[in-house]
């Protein structure tokens, strides 16, 4: 009879705990990993506590990962489907290093998550956008180059392609090179600079 009470009790308070500390908003799973391992995970306002994964309904929801003297990592997503969410904190401030300097198995999972970052970010640039093996391309009147985007700098795997030129008709045998690399300037995010005013930079292009 007692053994009875004691495991009624621990099913009880199972139950009490998944409650509490698992948000279930409704049906669809949504697993947060963070880096560091120790971040604080919120999801939508509410702190997850000892599970990394929570379970909402349908629509938007927001993540955030938190940890001491870093900035946060935030992702808002339209869930339809069971997702995994990877969030990173960044050490930005000199606190931040700090931290790292003393804690150097931290310091250690950060580097090596950067660096995996890294490495699957240009894999996907490289595989969306096949024409950088062909950059830069350089000519006596023009060169085009590719780096961070302005109006898209937001959006992940997002590129610009940098053109610059010395007067109209170089920049019109860079956008023909372009065109015959069957790359579309109005599909790719394109950065005009005038080598002789290089402060006139244009912005051309509407890449969705």
């Amino acid at each position: 009879m007692k053994t009875r009470y004691i495991t009624a009790l621990f099913i009880l308070a199972a139950i009490v705990v998944a409650a509490i500390f698992v948000p279930r908003i409704g049906k669809l799973p949504v697993h947060i990993s963070a880096v560091p391992s120790g971040s604080a995970i919120y999801v939508d306002g509410n702190h997850l506590l000892f599970t990394h994964t929570a379970y909402v309904a349908p629509g938007k929801h927001s993540f955030v990962a938190k940890f001491k003297y870093f900035d946060d990592a935030q992702k808002t997503m339209d869930v339809q489907k069971a997702e995994n969410v990877e969030l990173a904190p960044r050490a930005l401030s000199d606190a931040a290093n700090k931290y790292l300097d003393k804690n150097p198995s931290i310091k250690k999972e950060v580097q090596e998550y950067s660096e995996a970052a890294n490495d699957r970010e240009s894999q996907t640039t490289t595989k969306k956008y096949p024409f950088l093996s062909q950059i830069p391309y350089i000519r006596r009147t023009f060169q085009i180059n590719y780096g961070d985007p302005v109006k898209t700098k937001d959006k992940y795997g997002a590129i610009a392609l940098y053109i610059t030129y010395v007067d109209q008709q170089s920049l019109n045998d860079a956008l023909s090179w372009l065109r015959k690399n069957q790359i579309n300037p109005t599909d790719v995010e394109v950065i005009l600079v005038n080598d002789n005013n290089i402060f006139t930079a244009k912005v051309i292009g509407n890449p969705e």
